[in-house]
């Protein structure tokens, strides 16, 4: 039965995580940044991208890729400018598509200047 208030996404989804199932781990994770069904959480968001990335499978690589972006946009809200270069540039290192290299040159280049506005020499 349809609810319509995404308790069985979120309840589906979890249990897909505890399962490590690697498909779940991107739902959850967009459940938790976008507050939808479930309070905003992106300390948890984070979690779950970076839990993505550890599982002990082979993921395909452009899984991985979209992961580091959301880490990078993820990053960019709590102003954690080293971690937004550092994933930013993982996607421009690996994406095979120019619009995601040309959004994680902008990642980059904003996360440079911030950290050279902070006082840290440029990464």
């Amino acid at each position: 039965m349809h609810t319509g208030n995404g308790v069985r996404l979120v309840k589906e989804a979890t249990k897909r995580v505890n399962e490590k199932d690697p498909m779940a781990y991107s739902t959850l994770a967009w459940l938790y940044e976008s507050g939808m069904f479930i309070a905003q959480d992106i300390n948890h968001a984070i979690s779950l991208h970076k839990e993505f990335l550890a599982l002990d499978v082979e993921l395909p690589k452009s899984s991985v890729t979209a992961a580091h972006e959301e880490l990078a946009k993820l990053y960019k809200i709590q102003q954690n400018w080293l971690a937004v270069s550092d994933h930013a540039q993982y996607v421009f290192d690996n994406t095979t598509f120019e619009f995601n290299k040309k959004y994680a040159a902008q990642l980059i280049k904003i996360a440079q200047d911030k950290l050279v506005e902070e006082g840290h020499s440029k990464h």
